[in-house]
């Protein structure tokens, strides 16, 4: 690779020095007139250097970071399923009710449709107590 360390225009009277100009430095960082290849070896060798100067540091954070994310799922999924238990044991303690009220009702002699309509329960499950 050869460096480039100035670009000059010049005409019958005069030249122009980039250098000079100070943009030299400019188009030096600027990633726009550089070659892909050039780029592409700057980016590996900018990988390179950060992940030795960071490699250990940025390891734990991403440790530190996939266990903190961990947990938080592990709390989400715990919470959720906390209320979807409730919920189902709702239905279930819902649904327990109306058969003990069903079955007292037909101790007591209420007819079936009865017990269907106040209870909401199936004509067949009535029958069944």
């Amino acid at each position: 690779d050869t460096e480039v360390v100035d670009h000059l225009i010049i005409t019958p009277t005069s030249y122009v020095s980039f250098a000079d100009l100070g943009l030299m430095e400019t188009l030096r960082w600027d990633n726009k007139y550089k070659i892909s290849t050039m780029l592409e070896y700057q980016y590996k060798q900018d990988a390179e250097r950060i992940r030795k100067e960071h490699g250990r540091k940025v390891k734990r954070v991403f440790k530190e970071g996939k266990q903190e994310g961990l947990e938080e799922g592990k709390a989400k999924g715990h919470k959720k399923g906390r209320l979807e238990g409730l919920k189902e044991g709702e239905i279930k303690g819902k649904e327990s009710e109306k058969l003990a009220i069903a079955k007292k009702m037909k101790a007591e002699g209420y007819d079936t449709a009865a017990i269907g309509v106040l209870t909401d329960l199936p004509r067949s499950v009535i029958e069944k107590l």
